[in-house]
């Protein structure tokens, strides 16, 4: 059985040998002791490490296999690439009830990668300004590179429900970063099942914070140092990661381009004569994006305490890496397409991966977004599930250059652009004939454009006369005698107009210029079949029979998509500049690609795909 692999790992922190963090304005509104202004300070130890028995990494490895519980989950490491830095980190604290106490920063210094579930160990020594012993405070939140903007709660329930705000820039690139895209928001990580450190086992009221002991906190820096006891703070990132590798051979000489055999309605390359046969066409893949992505996202990691590995298909918690596999986005069961970005033919500009070499490794960044099976089985909401979209473009390799490149796909019939025109003019019947010479008359055959209503695909034929021209109409004389009588305007107006009417009634699927899109949903941990011995999936959105964690994007994983074979043709697109909102998915359960989906710390995850 062919289990999806995700990607998945705890936020890095770049090489820094020493960065300033910001801090919010200090403050003491807990409930503890009366501080002595500017007498009273404690410090802790802060180390963001790993504590896993992880395999030792090896010089230049970019994936590393998990261990124990873990193993067969493959993690990522972002430090190659950047995705580690760390510009500024806070430290937000809250009394036992839950009420924000106060707000400290740091100096960041730089530590030792750690895989495979954690990139880098940073260590950090925190200062409370204005508290003294019995004021100390109880949890502490802790986010790296925070955006601007941000509000502290008042609440731990509410820090758990803290919306990061406009995560999206208006070109689709995603704002989980400060000044620039090197930087990362990352926040303490969500795990379930977390107990009191003084009390085994009593577990924590809040599951995505860490809990502050006496012990913890010291009376001057160099103490909170060489104790070696450092709060051990498990961090990361907001965003999720995906790339799209193609991982078939392309036609010599033509990159990123596949011959695909289909069936072809009308004539072939000489443009001759009406059948239907097997034909050669060609598809070009030159980009992708992502679609359907969450305009926003909480700060902190939602999990619900109570899944399980069996409803949920796959190992979702990990207490030996401080981590979880799945969580619920801020659009969870409840989105609307108001709540997601959805992007244009021309918008999807990805670059493909090309090599494992790290100036090849083109990737892409979104929010998180998941649902629950009673959400992922209305067939409306098959448009809210976050996917991947394929560029691509249909051509005859063998047409005349210059030669209508149109296409239409009509009753599961593929035809090229004028053979289609002309399929629609022999079903409406049109008397409308021009003279070929002095005793010979044709049923015109110019005059004919493809006709879109100006949004979607869905396309017609229609006929305009041309002024200089004398259109004919083919009637039966007084002696029972074939004749062609010479439209008068008003005649030929009338019969124009209830031509076009009778053409808008054969209505196909446009592909300008060839253009077309596969849309890919992104699987996430759970394997939707049981074996691969046909390849088709068991449970399905047309089949209604999905189950939460088939489909979903989650922090901090990394989902590798493969195309290993094209089969069929995509979505037809007539308008590049429209936004894509799939309507309802494919009969064919593969989406017409093969892709597989990996998700890596960054853990990855798996997706192979046969288009």
């Amino acid at each position: 059985m062919k289990i999806n692999k995700f990607f998945m790992g705890l936020g890095a922190v770049a090489a820094l040998s020493m960065a300033a963090c910001s801090n919010d304005e200090p403050a003491n509104n807990g409930n503890g002791g009366e501080p002595v202004v500017g007498q009273d300070q404690a410090f802790i130890a802060v180390s963001i490490s790993e504590q896993t028995d992880g395999k030792s990494r090896a010089a230049g490895d970019i994936n590393q296999e998990g261990t124990g519980e873990n193993a067969g989950n493959w993690f990522e490491d972002g430090f190659k690439l950047g995705e580690s830095n760390v510009k500024t980190c806070d430290f937000y604290f809250y009394d036992e009830n839950g009420k924000y106490v106060m707000t400290s920063n740091t100096l960041w210094e730089n530590g030792n990668q750690g895989m495979p579930n954690v990139e880098i160990k940073g260590k950090s020594v925190v200062v409370l300004d204005q508290v003294k012993k019995k004021g100390y405070p109880k949890y502490m939140v802790a986010i790296l590179n925070k955006p601007a903007g941000f509000q502290v709660p008042l609440t731990l329930e509410q820090m758990n429900t803290q919306l990061v705000g406009a995560a999206e820039t208006t070109d689709g690139a995603v704002k989980y970063i400060n000044d620039s895209k090197d930087y990362f928001t990352m926040t303490t990580t969500s795990w379930a099942d977390q107990t009191m450190r003084e009390d085994k086992n009593e577990s924590l009221p809040y599951y995505f914070v860490n809990e502050l002991i006496e012990s913890d906190f010291y009376t001057s820096a160099e103490a909170a140092k060489q104790e070696g006891k450092a709060v051990k703070v498990y961090v990361e990132r907001l965003a999720a990661k995906a790339a799209v590798k193609i991982g078939m051979n392309p036609v010599k000489d033509l990159a990123n381009t596949y011959p695909i055999e289909i069936s072809v309605a009308g004539a072939g390359n000489d443009d001759e004569g009406d059948y239907i046969s097997d034909y050669e066409l060609y598809v070009e893949l030159s980009g992708w994006h992502f679609n359907a992505t969450a305009k926003d996202s909480y700060y902190m990691k939602n999990i619900d305490e109570t899944w399980t590995n069996d409803a949920l298909g796959f190992m979702w918690n990990s207490k030996d890496y401080f981590r979880s596999y799945w969580g619920k986005s801020y659009t969870y069961g409840v989105g609307t397409q108001a709540d997601y970005n959805y992007f244009s033919y021309n918008d999807l500009t990805e670059k493909f991966w090309e090599a494992d070499e790290v100036g090849k490794q083109h990737a892409a960044y979104t929010t998180e977004n998941t649902h629950p099976a009673n959400f992922l089985n209305v067939y409306a909401n098959y448009n809210k599930v976050t996917s991947v979209l394929l560029k691509a473009r249909v051509y005859d390799p063998k047409a005349a250059e210059g030669a209508n490149s149109d296409f239409v796909m009509y009753n599961g019939l593929l035809f090229k652009g004028d053979r289609f025109m002309q399929y629609a003019m022999s079903v409406a019947e049109a008397n409308i004939w021009v003279k070929v010479d002095e005793t010979k008359y044709a049923e015109v055959s110019t005059g004919y454009s493809l006709v879109n209503d100006g949004t979607g695909n869905k396309v017609y034929a229609q006929f305009a006369s041309d002024a200089s021209t004398t259109y004919y109409k083919k009637t039966v004389d007084a002696e029972g005698k074939t004749v062609y009588v010479a439209y008068t305007d008003t005649e030929l107006t009338t019969a124009v107009t209830a031509l076009n009417t009778e053409l808008k009634k054969t209505v196909g699927e446009g592909f300008k210029g060839g253009m077309m899109y596969y849309n890919v949903p992104i699987r996430h941990l759970r394997p939707l079949k049981d074996s691969n011995e046909d390849g088709i999936l068991d449970r399905t959105f047309d089949l209604r029979n999905l189950l939460e964690g088939d489909y979903g994007v989650v922090r901090n994983h990394y989902y590798r998509i493969n195309i290993n074979s094209l089969a069929k043709l995509g979505t037809g697109v007539w308008n590049p500049d429209e936004d894509i909102i799939p309507e309802n998915p494919p009969k064919d359960e593969e989406y017409y690609v093969g892709a597989e989906i990996n998700v890596l710390s960054w853990r990855i995850v798996d997706q192979d795909i046969d288009l």
